[in-house]
Order: structure tokens, then C-alpha cells, then sequence
């Protein structure tokens, strides 16, 4: 049966079979995916670049378009969370039709005393 099925654990002295291991999040993405910091980092900078409000699937287009295959839509509401929480990104309410994103400027570190 192990053969068969490698994917699953040998049978319990229950008679149960245990369920397959999953692999970390970190193994399921593509091998050419960043971390999170670094997407958050990259999407933030292209935001502010573009100037206009973001979606979340207009988020997961561009994820694509970089190549990065793999990331669940969860992932992508996650970073965009994630910015959003950080002060980095506000939601925009001038759109009926889904949630937006746009790009909250935040001050420099200047020459304080």
C-alpha cells in the first residue's frame, strides 16, 4: 500500500491512516518567489509609482506579470493587510465595486536635531 499511496503515514494501531504532512508555506511557492518583506517592499514602491488606487486581484495580476507563481489569494490579502497595518497603505472608498488600496505617503527621516 505505501507503494500505492507514498503520500500517506503507515496505519495506525487504530486502524486510522494519518493525513499526509503539508509542507510549510515556504516550500509550496515557486522557487523564484521572495519573502514576504521583499514583495511587500517591491509592491509598495510600485504603488506609489503608479499613483492611482489598487485591488486586490490587480495586486495578484501584477504578482503574476513578475513572475511570482504560487501566492494564494490569501497571501496577497495578507501583504496587503500587512501594509495597510504598517501605515503604508489606506483603503480607498471612492470605488462601490471592490475594496481598494492607495498609497499612503509617509515622511523621511529628515535632518532632526
Amino acid at each position: 500500500m505505501a507503494k500505492i499511496f507514498p503520500d500517506l503515514a503507515v496505519l495506525r494501531l487504530s486502524g486510522t491512516v494519518a493525513a499526509p504532512r503539508k509542507a510549510p508555506a515556504a516550500e509550496r511557492l515557486s522557487p523564484g518567489t521572495p519573502s514576504a518583506a521583499e514583495r511587500q517592499a517591491r509592491l509598495i514602491t510600485w504603488i506609489a509609482k503608479i499613483g492611482r488606487p489598487v485591488s486586490l486581484s490587480g495586486v495578484r495580476r501584477i504578482y503574476l506579470c513578475w513572475g511570482w507563481k504560487g501566492l494564494s489569494e490569501r497571501t496577497v490579502r495578507n501583504d496587503l493587510a500587512d501594509l495597510q497595518c504598517a501605515g503604508r497603505l489606506a483603503p480607498d472608498d471612492s470605488g462601490a465595486g471592490c475594496r481598494r488600496y492607495r498609497h499612503v505617503s509617509v515622511p523621511q527621516g529628515g535632518g532632526g536635531r
